[in-house]
């Protein structure tokens, strides 16, 4: 028994914390996940990097930087006929995600068409879906400013709606650091289809409007709350006069239009004659803090507008009720933490608030899920689990709108939005975060809203990028195909150019994954990576691998580290090759064709240069590009000529005019290639710089304000190129002959350089008649082609990801073996059996390489999951069955098994991560004779695996701690 108690002490220990661990950790990086995990965010930390990259060269960020710099843009001449090398508005293709979404804080209802619904991306624009949220489109992607943060609706003419820009709900920085700025209020009269800013709001009191409210039955009364003041407009936005002189985050007009609530921060204030005069309403100051510090979101109560509710963020979460009209307030909930996910509260940038229509006891409140209560906020209980998206609610809440026709009964509708996009709940009183059938649906189909920080592809044509809260992803050859690769907040990534199933990306702060699959899983591949390990790098952190050896990787945190054997080792080897020095790095860039020469930019303005890069102790030179012009800019790419080493381009954050750095003999002398005159580039942060693979004098540059191209090597720019849309441009990259951009706010669109007689990336000579190069560098338009997977199309459609797109198809799709005439995203459908991907013969007609066969009455494995006979397959989980193994190894004894998570039910046992792990030992599976469910190892038993366990445990706990204090705030 003495002997036995140890190990069993520590069964305990373990397995109870890996349970705590997996229910209270906060959206962090745990050390191995599976698609389909998610992990967080630290919105404060995103926008303090994102503040960064627009400090001018005094370290200021100008309020009107970005109205200059679009206002720059318009008075660009239009050239009349595209060049051979132009690209052009029309030409961009937007790929997506259509399936996952974006920041959403805003959602209106048509009030007698219920199917049609507006809601605006904070990056994104306006959208308008006509069927429900089966399919959205947006409305006008060159709209002055797509930071759309509020939506409201003339109740007496829907054709009406208003549009407040910039999102201000950030508090204790300057406003000029937060997210996306604005400009004013817009204005449409036929229903979305054409909006123009209000002239009145062209001002900088309105860069940053949080919240529009329309009078309900004399709409002419508008009032908006913004980050200046409150201000009321009687006369429908024509003009607009002072209301209150102080900063407000939310403004409500009473269900009767009466009065009127505005919430500040710490406090609320109550207007008794429709927001024409307001006071201070009090009681909202119980439990301490600042009064100035803490967001305030209001919500009548429609059926007793005497009642209104109050979320307030202090304490992770407090909320009060009055029974006055907002007057007084008393506290009825705190404790609950709703701000709190167990690593910090953030109700400065989540917290959304919903009363019944029909029943004023019942209230919802969100902080990064949500919560409900049905005794008038006494009690809340949570309905929503940001781990289970998107069959329950994405993470962080913005907005609650209810469905127009609410009435508690037979219409139980309500619509949510949050940075995952928009959801329902078509019953609000069952929704639930734990129940067999949550309730929850997702509407993002052709929601395009997505903010990428990063992107990149390989010669396969496969394209991931890291986003804001929803991953990073990986494009599937359709715009509602994309797939999540990694959770939480992405960043940069890198794809080998070799081996398209070795794909790298990033959580915050350095945190590298590595897939060997293609991206349906990823492990660890920075516990070894100090910067790392200790959070000293940016929020969004470069990595790059070696064009010309993948085995090895450069990151920048602090330092800049290298790796040799990324690709290779189960936990790579990291060294220090550059000290740190001028902040952290921003930029890396490595010659393709020769690995020695390095280039790095950090955040301060630094950039160093080294000839020797693979060397143990590199020589690195100081560089300045722009010398006293550039003190202390941010660094924002690096991009070194493939044909000319010695040819160097760096860009710089800052709304100013030589943003753009040009040296041709490796650094001796520099000179701004920002144009003159009229074909000068807008005075604003330029983030990325791409040079056509066919042509090294042609240039791209992403920007503020979009994509701008030169053909002569940057003496002149070229407004054509200003599209795909009135977005950010975060990134540009080549995928062979077609221009990706990745936006921060519209998902990506691509576009195609190649021209006719030029030569694709494959050899294929373009032939007369000839109209495009495909995404695979393939000439279409009109010609017999092969498609990669080698099959004859006798169609002028071809895409490289999907094989022939007509029929008919007398070969392969990707690996599966057709019988039909039909394949889609690599699956062979409408036909008979077929094999899938990953070897496993379906007798159903569908089969996805990502996930096996869909379908029942698979005969050999689900993924790498033993299922047994007459156990079908779901989502690449075995169900209904014998007891099986999952793809982690772990023996479950029960009939559930889930690839992502492990086993989620029984009890799970080890499995070894990969062959040959640490120690000599291989994988030895639980269900080969002698297998313990751990690494077969000389000299290791149960016991070992137990104290492993154990040690698992309280590393995994200290992981939390370390994440809790180095992050402040996440989600």
């Amino acid at each position: 028994m003495r002997r036995g108690t140890p190990i069993a002490l520590l069964l305990v220990i373990a397995a109870g914390g890996i349970g705590w661990w997996r229910w209270h950790a906060p959206k962090s990086r745990p050390r191995e996940h599976r698609t389909g995990e998610r992990r967080g965010e630290n919105p404060t930390a995103a926008r303090l990097q994102r503040a960064a990259q627009r400090r001018d060269a005094r370290g200021h960020i100008p309020v009107d930087g970005l109205l200059r710099g679009r206002e720059q843009r318009k008075r660009m001449p239009r050239l009349p006929q595209p060049t051979a090398t132009d690209i052009t508005r029309g030409a961009w293709t937007w790929i997506g995600p259509g399936n996952i979404g974006g920041r959403v804080r805003s959602i209106v209802v048509h009030p007698t068409r219920p199917a049609t619904l507006w809601a605006g991306g904070v990056g994104g624009g306006i959208w308008k879906t006509t069927d429900g949220g089966a399919m959205w489109r947006p409305l006008d992607d060159f709209m002055a400013n797509l930071a759309v943060s509020a939506l409201v609706i003339d109740p007496q003419n829907p054709d009406v709606l208003y549009a407040g820009t910039g999102e201000g709900f950030f508090a204790g920085v300057d406003s000029a650091g937060d997210m996306q700025r604005g400009a004013g209020i817009f204005k449409t009269t036929d229903g979305g289809a054409t909006w123009a800013q209000l002239p009145s709001t062209a001002t900088l009191d309105f860069s940053y409007v949080t919240r529009l409210a329309v009078h309900p039955t004399s709409p002419q009364n508008l009032l908006a709350a913004t980050k200046a003041a409150l201000y009321r407009s009687v006369d429908a936005g024509a003009s607009w006069t002072l209301a209150y002189p102080q900063e407000m985050r939310d403004v409500r007009f009473s269900p009767t239009g009466a009065e009127a609530m505005a919430g500040s921060l710490g406090e609320a204030f109550y207007s008794a004659d429709a927001g024409a005069t307001w006071r201070r309403a009090t009681g909202l100051d119980q439990g301490g803090g600042s009064r100035g510090s803490a967001r305030v979101e209001l919500a009548y109560a429609k059926s007793a507008p005497t009642n209104v509710y109050a979320s307030v963020d202090r304490a992770d979460g407090q909320l009060y009720r009055s029974t006055d009209g907002g007057r007084t307030f008393a506290l009825v909930n705190t404790g609950t933490s709703y701000f709190n996910t167990g690593a910090g509260g953030q109700g400065d940038y989540d917290n959304a608030i919903w009363v019944d229509p029909t029943n004023p006891e019942i209230v919802i409140v969100g902080g990064i899920n949500l919560w409900r209560s049905t005794d008038g906020g006494k009690t809340l209980a949570q309905i929503s689990a940001w781990q289970l998206a998107p069959r329950s609610a994405h993470a962080d809440q913005h907005v609650i709108v209810s469905h127009p026709a609410f009435d508690g009964t037979t219409v139980k509708t309500v619509f949510f939005g949050n940075d995952g996009g928009i959801y329902k709940a078509d019953d609000v009183y069952t929704v639930g975060a734990a129940s067999a059938d949550l309730g929850w649906e997702s509407l993002n189909h052709g929601f395009g809203v997505t903010e990428f920080y990063g992107g990149c592809g390989n010669a396969a044509g496969v394209i991931i990028g890291g986003t804001q809260d929803n991953g990073t992803l990986r494009y599937g050859g359709s715009t509602e195909g994309w797939s999540e690769m990694i959770g939480g907040d992405g960043g940069f990534c890198s794809a080998d150019p070799t081996d398209p199933n070795y794909l790298y990306g990033e959580v915050y702060f350095l945190a590298i994954e590595r897939s060997s699959n293609g991206g349906r899983s990823t492990v660890s591949v920075a516990d070894n990576l100090p910067d790392a390990t200790n959070m000293s790098s940016l929020f969004i952190a470069p990595i790059l691998l070696d064009p010309n050896t993948p085995t090895r990787m450069l990151a920048g945190g602090a330092s800049l580290w290298r790796s040799d054997d990324i690709k290779t080792a189960r936990q790579p080897t990291w060294t220090a090759i550059k000290a740190a020095a001028g902040g952290f790095i921003s930029a890396i860039a490595i010659a393709k064709g020769d690995s020695d020469r390095v280039w790095v930019g950090t955040q301060t303005g630094s950039v160093f240069k080294a000839q020797d890069a693979t060397s143990a102790t590199p020589t690195w030179t100081p560089q300045v590009p722009g010398g006293a012009r550039t003190p202390g800019r941010y660094v924002t790419s690096i991009t070194i000529d493939a044909s000319a080493h010695d040819t160097v381009y760096v860009t710089y954050g800052g709304f100013e005019a030589d943003n753009v750095w040009r040296t041709a003999d490796g650094g001796q002398t520099w000179a701004a290639i920002g144009g003159a005159g009229a074909g000068a580039l807008p005075a604003v942060p330029v983030l990325s710089l791409a040079i056509d693979p066919n042509n090294a004098g042609v240039l791209y540059v992403g920007t503020e304000v979009g994509v701008f191209a030169s053909t002569d090597t940057g003496g002149h720019w070229k407004v054509p190129h200003d599209g795909p849309a009135n977005v950010e441009v975060d990134q540009l990259f080549f995928v062979k002959a077609q221009l990706v951009a990745a936006t921060h706010g519209r998902g990506m669109f691509v576009q195609n350089t190649c021209v006719t007689g030029a030569a694709c990336d494959d050899g294929n000579m373009c032939k007369p008649g000839a109209k495009t190069c495909d995404a695979d560098g393939v000439c279409t338009g009109g010609q017999a082609i092969d498609c990669d997977d080698h099959n004859p199309c006798t169609d002028d459609a071809c895409d490289p990801r999907r094989g022939c797109t007509h029929t008919p198809n007398t070969a392969t799709c990707g690996k599966d073996a057709c019988s039909s005439d039909h394949c889609e995203a690599g699956a062979c459908v409408a036909g008979g059996p077929v094999t899938c991907d990953d070897g496993n013969p379906c007798t159903d007609d569908s089969c996805d390489p990502m996930a096996g066969c869909k379908h029942a009455n698979r005969t050999g494995s689900c993924n790498m999951d033993a299922c047994t006979t007459g156990a079908s397959c779901q989502n690449g989980a075995c169900t209904g069955g014998m007891p099986v193994n999952c793809d982690d190894g772990n023996r479950c004894t029960a009939d559930s098994c889930n690839p992502m998570t492990g086993c989620v039910h029984g009890e799970p046992r080890r499995g070894c991560e990969e062959a040959g792990a640490a120690g000599g030992g291989g994988a030895n599976p639980a269900d080969k004779p002698g297998g313990d469910g751990g690494c077969s190892t000389s000299g290791t038993g149960p016991a070992a695996s137990l104290l492993w366990l154990a040690l698992a445990c309280w590393a995994g706990l200290r992981r939390v701690q370390r994440l809790r204090v180095g992050a402040g705030v996440s989600s």
